[in-house]
Formats: C-alpha cells, sequence, structure tokens
C-alpha cells in the first residue's frame, strides 16, 4: 500500500508544472545606422523572455556590439550593459535588482537596429 501511495505522489509530482514559466517580451524595431538594404538571408532578431526579475536575451548567431539598456516605470535605468557574445555564446541572462519597480522598458542595440519593448513583473 506504502508503494502505492508513493508512486501516486511521483506521478502527481512529475505532473504538475512545478518550473517557473518565462514570459515573452514583444520588441519592436527600428533601423539605427543608413542601410539601403539587407543583404543577409537570415536576420538575427533577438528573442527576450523573463521570469520575474530574471531576463534572458537569446540570439540565433554569435555577435559584436550588444547593448542592453533597461529602465523602470520611473525612467531610472536600473541595468544598463554591453555583454561580451562574440565567444559563442547565444543566450545570456541578467538580474535586475529593483525591489520597487514592477514595470520595464528594454531596449536592445544589435548591429544598427535599436529593439524595444515593454514587461510587467508579477511577483
Amino acid at each position: 500500500m506504502k508503494t502505492l501511495i508513493c508512486c501516486i505522489a511521483v506521478l502527481l509530482c512529475v505532473s504538475i508544472d512545478i518550473q517557473a514559466e518565462e514570459e515573452p517580451v514583444i520588441l519592436e524595431k527600428e533601423q539605427v545606422t543608413h542601410r539601403d538594404f539587407d543583404d543577409r538571408s537570415l536576420h538575427i532578431d533577438p528573442t527576450v523572455t523573463h521570469d520575474g526579475r530574471t531576463v534572458y536575451i537569446r540570439l540565433v548567431f554569435p555577435c559584436e556590439g550588444l547593448w542592453i539598456t533597461v529602465e523602470n516605470e520611473y525612467g531610472l535605468v536600473v541595468f544598463s550593459e554591453s555583454p561580451d557574445m562574440s565567444n559563442g555564446e547565444l543566450s545570456y541572462a541578467f538580474e535586475i535588482e529593483d525591489p520597487k519597480g514592477k514595470a520595464y522598458h528594454i531596449e536592445i542595440k544589435l548591429d544598427g537596429v535599436l529593439y524595444w519593448g515593454d514587461f510587467v513583473v508579477r511577483e
């Protein structure tokens, strides 16, 4: 009987989604530098998700010159960094150290293009 109860408990634990889920951040983009045409066959638009105050940025290809800025709802910059992604890394994660903020605006400059989006932290 104990074995049956343990098996049912394990199955329930496995079936329940115990992982935190990342929420996507919808990004818009604007061309910063002047280019007449895009001569690449693949675009390298980044993907941004967040899980609470942890932000994940994922790229298709390694790149140089990535710049990330995050502002809170009061317009204060709470994160600004240019991580080195040229060594083959395709993802970058960072924690927002702003206990008072709830809504954030993220800007990513990459390859002459400015990407931006807004997200809200739910705790």
